[in-house]
């Protein structure tokens, strides 16, 4: 056996390598105690080369030093404290649940199981494109955009150094374009939400047989008239009291929605506080609905601080129920049983657009974030509309050749 080499001394940072009986090991400096000592760790090979391999490899996964306890824990134990601290007090309940569905459709058996030191930007690139692959392309954006504000957040508590989703982007997709009603149809259904029989269509068995009318409780025709009206959010009328209604100046104030729980909650977005006046016509709805209530059992009376819209139990409206009454309306009225109540909302939007109102004012009524969002995901266009516009450009052209 030839005799033990001495150790090949490198610069200060480098490491050292020393041969073994087996072979070879490199022994480098990874990190510091916090009494500034330096903590070493060796690799072993039979070559020298593949010792160095090893300690290249190891320094190309740590970048910043051998990982913390905190950057041990998976990804999914960090999730888990980031809703709990900041999403749930900073963000609606409507906005914490969802995060909550994604993170546990879509997080927590895949790359939640990783410890959150470990995660690379190509692994979560993998992550996205694996969601996309499923016909999945809006909710691998919405995964995506969840994953990179707990990472970004991780960066904050010092739990890593960079966030590795951080210009990750999701594969392309075509959006779904929501409908919105014309103004007839929203004729039709405000008609049929107010228990006209004289104006119901016959509804269409799935054999092909007709069937007869089904009988609607007008009751909730008002609630439905603010949906179209005034572009509330699903849950936003639910949780309306009549301290929120000002009957001499037709304001209605928004602070509070009602989840798929019927617990009340803030609205969506700081800007969904807000303020949305109702003309004279509403106005009257309401008050011939606050007279309804009051012949109710449960009303004994009118109750200021009562909700506008409730159960004939006087308890809150589940808005699963509202969904099947909203259905029940929909074939009464002889309208595709496609549209959803969230679409009550896109047609009052584009019904203000269309009649003239002003893009600000309009983004305002309805608590948009941006008027960006009014003008790009909001404004459907009608038939009547298009006519219109190109009935004015061809007119102004036929006045200048005849003149």
């Amino acid at each position: 056996m030839s005799p033990r080499r001495k150790p090949t001394r490198r610069s200060p940072g480098d490491g050292s390598y020393r041969e073994t009986d087996t072979g070879w090991r490199y022994r480098i400096p990874v990190g510091q105690t916090p009494s500034g000592k330096a903590v070493l760790k060796d690799f072993y090979g039979r070559t020298k080369a593949e010792a160095e391999a090893k300690a290249d490899a190891y320094k190309a996964a740590h970048p910043h030093g051998p990982p913390t306890d905190a950057q041990k824990q998976s990804l999914y134990h960090h999730l888990a404290r980031w809703l709990e601290t900041v999403v749930k007090v900073q963000n609606a309940p409507s906005t914490y649940e969802s995060y909550l569905a994604l993170i546990d459709l879509y997080i927590v058996d895949s790359i939640g199981q990783r410890p959150i030191g470990e995660i690379k930007r190509v692994d979560v690139q993998t992550w996205v494109a694996e969601i996309a692959a499923q016909g999945k392309g809006r909710t691998a954006q919405l995964a995506l955009a969840v994953l990179h504000a707990a990472l970004n957040e991780a960066v904050a508590w010092e739990i890593v150094a960079t966030n590795p989703a951080h210009l990750v982007k999701a594969p392309p997709y075509r959006r779904k374009r929501r409908k919105a009603m014309t103004l007839v149809q929203a004729q039709a259904f405000l008609q049929a939400a107010g228990g006209r029989l004289d104006l119901r269509r016959p509804i269409q068995r799935k054999d092909g047989k007709p069937m007869s009318p089904i009988p609607i409780n007008p009751r909730l025709m008002p609630l439905y008239l603010l949906y179209v009206a005034c572009a509330f959010r699903r849950g936003e009328p639910l949780a309306l009291r009549w301290s929120d209604i000002d009957m001499e100046t037709g304001a209605i104030t928004i602070t509070k929605s009602l989840n798929h729980r019927r617990v009340e909650g803030r609205v969506k977005t700081e800007r969904s506080e807000r303020t949305v006046y109702a003309d004279e016509p509403l106005i009257v709805a309401i008050k011939a609905h606050r007279v309804a209530m009051q012949t109710e059992a449960h009303q004994e009376g009118w109750k200021p601080d009562g909700f506008v819209f409730c159960t004939e139990r006087g308890t809150p409206i589940s808005p699963r129920n509202l969904l099947r009454h909203f259905k029940t309306v929909l074939a009464a009225a002889g309208l595709p049983g496609t549209f959803t109540l969230h679409e009550l909302r896109h047609t009052s939007i584009s019904l203000m657009l269309a009649s003239g109102g002003d893009l600000t004012d309009v983004s305002h009524t309805a608590g948009h974030s941006s008027v960006a969002i009014t003008s790009n995901v909001y404004a459907h266009s009608y038939e009547e509309g298009q006519r219109r516009a190109v009935a004015g450009v061809s007119a102004k052209v036929r006045k200048a050749e005849g003149a």
